[in-house]
């Protein structure tokens, strides 16, 4: 034992130069939340991950996470916009969450142009390099929405927009 004590430093002994060492752990983070997220893309993150809920959870998350989005202001949108445009990367059918919370906020331009370019976007695209989301399809290097969904994605988004560029 004691070249293991010598190896990993049992036996050593600092030196009156070396400060002490914080052996404090790192902080805890929720997987779910990066460290630029806004609470309300948090609480659509954890809507769009969670397949236990019943459309009355469901429900209540989408009007928390738009009440969030709202108190957050400009930079709610920015994050909401931000989380739209990553599960349109993904190809992921969680975008409906998305657009249902977008459709209760006030409307920007950038919001709009968002939905729009999920009106517009094709049902295959390269796979990114991180995917928090799971794509509807995936193979060759590619992610997608087969047809129906990609039907029922581009109609809701369009509706969306005629939403948001009513009420502005």
């Amino acid at each position: 034992m004691g070249i293991w004590n010598w190896l990993f430093g049992k036996g050593k002994r600092a030196t009156k130069n070396t400060p002490p060492r914080d052996e404090s752990p790192p902080p805890m983070r929720d997987h779910n939340q990066r460290a630029d997220a806004s609470l309300g893309a948090a609480k659509l993150v954890e809507l769009c991950s969670r397949n236990d809920l019943f459309e009355s959870s469901k429900e209540e998350m989408r009007q928390e996470a738009a009440a969030l989005f709202k108190q957050e202001g400009a930079a709610g949108i920015r994050s909401l916009v931000g989380l739209i445009r990553e599960l349109l990367a993904c190809r992921s059918k969680e975008i409906f969450e998305a657009l249902d919370v977008a459709q209760r906020m006030e409307p920007t331009a950038t919001l709009v142009e968002a939905a729009r370019e999920v009106c517009s976007s094709p049902a295959l695209a390269p796979r990114p390099a991180s995917c928090r989301f799971t794509p509807d399809i995936v193979g060759g290097g590619r992610v997608g929405w087969n047809d129906g969904t990609r039907a029922n994605v581009v109609s809701y988004a369009q509706k969306v927009v005629d939403t948001l560029t009513k009420t502005s």
